[in-house]
């Protein structure tokens, strides 16, 4: 509600919505493949 109290448009929120979605499903393949994480994003 906060977003869209500070002007987030329906067409902003459908796009970060695709973006969270997309995210989430490129970590679900990489812990199902179980990928190496490379060295320099290890914190």
């Amino acid at each position: 509600a906060g977003a869209r109290n500070k002007g987030m448009t329906d067409a902003m929120f459908k796009e970060l919505m695709a973006i969270v979605g997309m995210a989430n499903e490129t970590n679900r393949l990489v812990a199902g493949y179980q990928v190496e994480i490379d060295e320099q994003f290890k914190v």
